[in-house]
């Protein structure tokens, strides 16, 4: 998996385009504000709060508690209002059993090290208090990572042993061991139109998500070849497994 600081340069450089371009991460986080129950004075915690999407959605529906937004991106963080830290999501900047909820969208996915991004969640809710998330799975964009295999022996080889997003095993593996009394999921797929390979790599620079593919070069050849297996085969789409994540303390 990419380097925090990586990942965090990624989406600082991307914090122009994100909004424009993000489409089913803009989805994601107005449908986990309509899963989210909060109570007047509840304090919120947003982690990867990106440029407030999800934190909007919530203040709007819920305006008598209190948000925060907590992101490692300097250039998102510039984008949104409100209450905003800038912290990594696997060390939380908050005091022990401090919140009453945390919720997160499109970003735990991201982890080097889920189990304590996901025990540094736990410590800092309170008794009682809920996690809510939603996160790409290991199966995200599938048929970009066969088209490039099915063009190149050589991404062939290297696409099998690079790192990947978490398993939906490796998500619940993961929060088991995090110190909640319990946790519930949910997974689905949804299936997007880009049209072509081309579009799918802008669409990775320009929200961020680069270190999806980091360390793949693509020579025109091979792209020309990709291009037309995935036009043949897919149609012009990709498909998102997308994980809904809810723990409580």
């Amino acid at each position: 998996m990419t380097s925090c600081a990586q990942i965090s340069k990624y989406f600082s450089d991307a914090a122009g385009f994100y909004d424009a371009r993000a489409r089913i991460q803009r989805a994601l986080a107005v449908e986990l504000a309509g899963k989210v129950r909060v109570r007047p004075g509840d304090t919120v915690a947003d982690i990867g709060t990106g440029t407030g999407r999800l934190l909007e959605a919530l203040r709007q529906r819920y305006p008598d508690a209190v948000y925060v937004g907590v992101d490692a991106s300097e250039g998102m963080l510039l984008r949104g209002e409100g209450s905003r830290v800038r912290a990594d999501h696997g060390r939380l900047p908050f005091k022990r059993e401090s919140l009453d909820i945390l919720v997160s969208s499109s970003c735990y996915h991201w982890s080097t090290d889920l189990p304590a991004a996901f025990r540094s969640a736990a410590a800092v809710l309170k008794p009682g208090g809920k996690f809510e998330a939603v996160l790409f799975g290991r199966d995200t964009l599938g048929e970009l990572f066969r088209a490039l295999a099915a063009a190149s022996s050589g991404l062939s080889a290297r696409i099998d042993t690079m790192p990947r997003l978490p398993s939906l095993e490796d998500v619940c593996a993961a929060i088991a061991t995090a110190g909640f009394t319990g946790f519930d999921f949910e997974r689905e797929y949804r299936r997007e139109d880009f049209g072509s390979i081309k579009e799918v790599l802008l669409w990775l620079r320009e929200t961020g998500t680069s270190g999806l593919g980091r360390g793949m070069f693509i020579g025109r050849d091979v792209l020309k070849r990709a291009e037309s297996y995935y036009l043949k085969n897919f149609n012009g789409q990709v498909s998102f497994e997308v994980i809904w994540l809810q723990a409580q303390k």
